[in-house]
């Protein structure tokens, strides 16, 4: 019984993780063209929000379920959101997030490297019960890494 229990609330769990990206997609979306100047360099405040959020948010998921899988999972809520944002019909016919221009181009592309990214590092949280990094054990079939 506990085992269909604990089933249940990590895919619930996991579900939770997909809307929280769509939200932080929508929110990351929404300030993507907005610009921090800095001198004549112009920085996009949605693109870094939403790479720092997709990394922050698939860490803490990887950490939290102990699971890789789950680090990409905000990165695919906020991918939703963003295409929701680009091709979903809009009250008045407004545009939520313009499909060209270097703020728009910057906030996809950092948001998609912030998704990998939180892949990537979550590697070294995800621990196996014998309490090592799965960065440094091997997988069977696979050489050891040296």
């Amino acid at each position: 019984m506990s085992t269909h229990r604990f089933a249940v609330i990590h895919r619930v769990t996991l579900c939770v993780l997909v809307i929280i990206g769509c939200v932080v997609g929508f929110f990351t979306g929404l300030q993507a063209t907005r610009t921090w100047e800095l001198g004549a360099v112009h920085l996009s405040i949605g693109a870094l929000a939403a790479l720092v959020a997709n990394v922050v948010l698939g860490i803490a998921a990887a950490w939290a379920l102990q699971s890789r899988d789950a680090a990409f999972l905000p990165g695919i809520g906020w991918f939703l959101a963003v295409l929701g944002l680009l091709f979903l019909p809009h009250p008045g016919g407004d545009i939520m997030l313009p499909g060209a221009g270097g703020d728009a181009i910057a906030f996809i592309v950092l948001g998609f490297i912030g998704a990998f990214a939180a892949g990537f590092a979550a590697r070294h949280v995800v621990t196996t019960p014998g309490g090592s990094s799965s960065a440094t054990t091997s997988t069977p079939g696979r050489p050891a890494s040296r």
